[in-house]
């Protein structure tokens, strides 16, 4: 599903706002990865992926994904 996604943004170029909870597909798919709080929703975190090439994308995915993780903690014990 997300190869198709991705061909059809790549062969379009239109604007596609993708609701996932993968980080794999959003760091594959975006160029703007925007993670909210549960309700009442908050942006806790943008990450910008427009600059991500394949020799850093594992790094990167690992990155993005401590540091949600790491905020819905925090965000999970000031409740």
């Amino acid at each position: 599903m997300a190869k198709k996604i991705h061909e059809l943004w790549k062969n379009t170029n239109i604007t596609i706002i993708f609701v996932t909870h993968l980080i794999d597909e959003a760091v594959f798919l975006s160029d703007k990865i925007i993670v909210l709080s549960p309700r009442p929703s908050e942006i806790i975190y943008v990450a910008n992926t427009s600059s991500l090439n394949g020799g850093t994308y594992n790094s990167f995915k690992y990155s993005v994904s401590s540091s949600i993780n790491e905020m819905m903690l925090l965000k999970n014990e000031s409740s």
